[in-house]
Order: C-alpha cells, then structure tokens, then sequence
C-alpha cells in the first residue's frame, strides 16, 4: 500500500498524522511536561530516551543491510556531507534533509522533533 494517489489523499493523511500527533505532544507538555523545573530539556531528553534506542537498533541494520547486502557506500561526499550522515543517524537531528536515508520512514521523527 503507498500514500501516492492521483487524488493525494497520501499527503492529507500525512499532514492529518502530523496534526493530532502535534495535538498530542501539546496536551503532554502542557499537563506533564510544563510543570518541571526545565520543561522543554525534559521533554527533549524523555522524546529523546523513547525513540532513540529502536531508532538506532533499526537504522543500524539498515545501514549494515546497504553496506554488506546491497554495496552501497554510505559515506559518500566531503567531510560536512560524512558529518549531517553521522549526525543524522545517531540523533534523529537533520534526517529529513539526508540525500540517502537507510531507514526512510524516520524522515516523519526528524520533522516532528
């Protein structure tokens, strides 16, 4: 199944996902969140803590299934391109903008962050 149709209910559901997602984020940090001491720092490191360990179990074997399966290089470019690779695939942080994404559906965790 794709999100792409001639009528582009791909991009609705999309920007549908991405407004409840954005609701629900508002009420956790309004009745959770917003009560600490440093509101925004606890809710990065509490997102942060959820996401991160399957991020990089899985996009970790993404990459190590393009490097030993397909043969792709993914270090390719000069030192600022390596860095956004590494960087973007340890932290979530820049992801959307990679060229190449090994796990292409975490595009979504790097826009909502």
């Amino acid at each position: 199944m794709s999100h792409g149709t001639r009528i582009a209910v791909g991009s609705s559901a999309v920007y549908l996902f991405f407004g409840l997602s954005g609701y629900w984020i508002y009420q956790m940090y309004v009745h959770k969140y917003s009560k600490t001491r440093s509101p925004f720092f606890t809710y990065m490191v509490s997102r942060l803590w959820r996401l991160l360990p399957v991020f990089l179990l899985i996009n970790t074997s993404a990459i190590l299934v393009d490097i030993f399966y397909q043969h792709r290089s993914v270090f390719a470019g000069n030192w600022m391109s390596k860095l956004h690779f590494i960087v973007s695939n340890t932290m979530l942080l820049g992801y959307d903008s990679l060229p190449s994404k090994p796990l292409v559906p975490a595009w979504s965790l790097d826009l909502e962050m």
